[in-house]
């Protein structure tokens, strides 16, 4: 059954509002920021899309494994609704985050320039992210081009 992006925007939009809601149940009040990148690239033509998220907490355990076991966890709260997903509009949607502490958020990389263009801020406890790309855009403008 095809789907113009216009319908997938909505269905995308109900699925990161269910995550969201499960993370911020989830972490409460150690989620600092979520972070929608890359999604002005998606084609809706195939049967398959990812989501990529970047999720900021106050806090996170050191060990990628622990990191991985938990948004494994908060990732099957989401299935039923990923699975309904894919019952209504025949397209698998998987969520790709990566997890990083306030601290590590902090030491910006190459990758947080493309965030400043594409990305969209869902959630930003206390402009947290917002500040990041801030010092993003300045340091973009003393670049060359």
């Amino acid at each position: 059954m095809p789907i113009n992006n216009e319908e997938y925007s909505k269905y995308l939009n109900m699925l990161l509002k269910d995550f969201l809601s499960i993370i911020r149940d989830y972490w409460k009040d150690n989620l600092t920021s979520v972070v929608l990148y890359g999604i002005s690239k998606k084609d809706v033509s195939h049967l398959q899309s990812d989501i990529d998220l970047l999720i900021i907490c106050k806090q996170l355990p050191q060990s990628k494994w622990e990191r991985y076991d938990l948004i494994m966890k908060l990732l099957a709260a989401l299935e039923p609704k990923a699975e309904q997903l894919y019952n209504e509009i025949g397209i698998h949607v998987y969520i790709s985050p990566i997890l990083k502490s306030q601290k590590e958020a902090e030491q910006i990389n190459k990758s947080y320039f493309d965030l400043v263009k594409e990305g969209r801020v869902l959630f930003d406890r206390n402009n947290f992210f917002q500040k990041i790309i801030k010092s993003i855009e300045t340091i973009s403008k003393k670049l060359p081009l």
